[in-house]
C-alpha cells in the first residue's frame, strides 16, 4: 500500500486524472505479480521494506483483483466480500476504499484503506 498505491493515488487525485476503478486494480494488480500473465511480482516495489528480504516470491499469490471503490461508482460501494472494482472512473473528492488481498504459503492476509479526500467540514452535536 504504501510503496506502491499510495503515490499512484496522489498522482491521480493531484492530476484529477478520469481512470476507471478496474484499471487502477489492474495497475496495482500487475504490480504485485499477476498470475494469470505468470508475472512475478514488481521487485521495486517489495524491495523498499527491510521486512521482507527472506521471503520466497515465487510462493506468493494474488488470491483476487484488488478492490477499488469511490463515490464515482454508480451502484454505490459495494462491501461484500466478493465486491469488484467497477469501469467507472474514480471520483476526486469523498472517500476511497481500497482492499488488497495477498496469499504466502498458504496463509491468507487482507488490508483494506479507506480514504478521505477534501472532507467536508461536519460539526457534530453533543447531547
Amino acid at each position: 500500500m504504501t510503496h506502491s498505491f499510495v503515490p499512484k493515488l496522489e498522482g491521480i487525485l493531484d492530476k484529477q486524472s478520469k481512470i476507471p476503478h478496474s484499471s487502477f486494480a489492474e495497475y496495482l494488480e500487475e504490480r504485485l505479480g499477476n498470475p494469470e500473465t505468470l508475472k512475478g511480482p514488481d521487485m521495486r516495489v517489495f524491495n523498499k521494506s527491510r521486512h521482507l528480504n527472506d521471503v520466497d516470491y515465487s510462493l506468493v499469490e494474488i488470491p483476487y483483483s484488488p478492490v477499488i471503490q469511490s463515490r464515482g461508482t454508480k451502484a454505490g460501494y459495494d462491501l461484500r466480500p466478493n465486491a469488484q472494482s467497477s469501469d467507472d472512473n474514480m471520483a476526486s473528492t469523498g472517500v476511497i476504499l481500497s482492499s488488497i488481498g495477498i496469499k504466502y504459503k498458504g496463509y491468507c492476509a487482507q488490508i483494506s484503506r479507506s480514504f478521505l479526500v477534501d472532507p467536508a467540514k461536519v460539526r457534530i452535536f453533543k447531547g
